[in-house]
Order: C-alpha cells, then sequence, then structure tokens
C-alpha cells in the first residue's frame, strides 16, 4: 500500500511499511479492516471505541521489534490520543483507527468507497465515530463525510498537530 509514498529517504518508508506490517497483524480479530479492492488502492481500519492500544508482543512479533526504538514516543502518543478519546466518545462509538489511500489512487473515490458502506451501517444502529487526524487537510475531508472538529492540540513532546472529530448518528 504505501509503494507510491515519496521520499529522497528511503528509511522513512521502510519504517512505514514495518508499522503497518506489524500494526495491520496485532489488530486481526480486534478490528474491521476494509480494503476498496482487490488490488488495494486504499484500507479502513475500524473498531470499537474501547480500543486502548496495539498489543505490545503481537506488534512486536510481527515486525513490530524493527521500531523498536520508536516505541517509546509510540506508547506516549497511545497514552495521549486515548485521553483525548474518552472526552468525546460513548461506548457504541466507533473509532477509526487508519484510512490509508495510495497516492496514485487519491482524488479517484476510493476514500468513498471506504467511508460511506461503514457510516450507513453505524446510522443504521445509531452508533456515532470518531477519528485522529494529524493532518489539517484531512479535517475538511472528513467533514465532507459528517464529522465535527471537537479538539485541536499539540502531541507531547513534539511539535505535530492533533486534530479529533466526531460524528454523531443520523
Amino acid at each position: 500500500m504505501d509503494s507510491n509514498i515519496k521520499t529522497e529517504n528511503p528509511e522513512p518508508k521502510k519504517q512505514l511499511r514495518a508499522l503497518w506490517n506489524a500494526d495491520f497483524s496485532a489488530l486481526l480479530g480486534k478490528s474491521y479492516i476494509l480494503a476498496d479492492s482487490s488490488d488495494v488502492k486504499g484500507v479502513a481500519v475500524w473498531m470499537k471505541a474501547d480500543f486502548t492500544g496495539t498489543d505490545i508482543i503481537p506488534f512486536l512479533v510481527n515486525g513490530g521489534i524493527k521500531l523498536l526504538p520508536y516505541i517509546p514516543r509510540m506508547l506516549s502518543y497511545e497514552a495521549y490520543a486515548n485521553k483525548l478519546k474518552e472526552r468525546h466518545i460513548q461506548e457504541d462509538t466507533w473509532y477509526l483507527y487508519d484510512l490509508a489511500v495510495r497516492e496514485d489512487a487519491q482524488k479517484t473515490g476510493v476514500m468513498s468507497e471506504l467511508m460511506r458502506p461503514p457510516l450507513s451501517y453505524f446510522d443504521s444502529i445509531g452508533a456515532d465515530c470518531y477519528l485522529e487526524t494529524h493532518d489539517k487537510n484531512n479535517v475538511p475531508r472528513y467533514e465532507h463525510y459528517g464529522f465535527d472538529l471537537v479538539e485541536t492540540g499539540l502531541v507531547p513532546n513534539s511539535d505535530l498537530k492533533h486534530y479529533s472529530m466526531l460524528r454523531k448518528a443520523r
């Protein structure tokens, strides 16, 4: 999925691939991982909002060991994100853990293919949805699907902006 990420330094691309492999493997059975098609132009990972973080042992066993130097920072981020999530969600809220669309497939409707069916289902059961993004440009994209910005802040010990968004069931 990350094969089209442009970077002059291949190291971030390798780190991202290791993170996705380890994280997605550790999340199997705890989440719903949706792809747009068999050639996977995009993927969305949904889970119940009681998710508090990836289990460390399955994460490490499935390739996360390559990311060992980054794990303290990742755990610190998870703790911060969980505090924000607790302020804005209810027990039956669904959490969009990850959404990614290959660069060559952006602006082709893949995001809609990944968002509309789950949101329609969540509306039918009266469930709210929550997500986080770090890219200000994503905020209007999610607003298009009915999400409202509920909190903006800085991740502790970084200059990374964090945008919390909530979509009430319709």
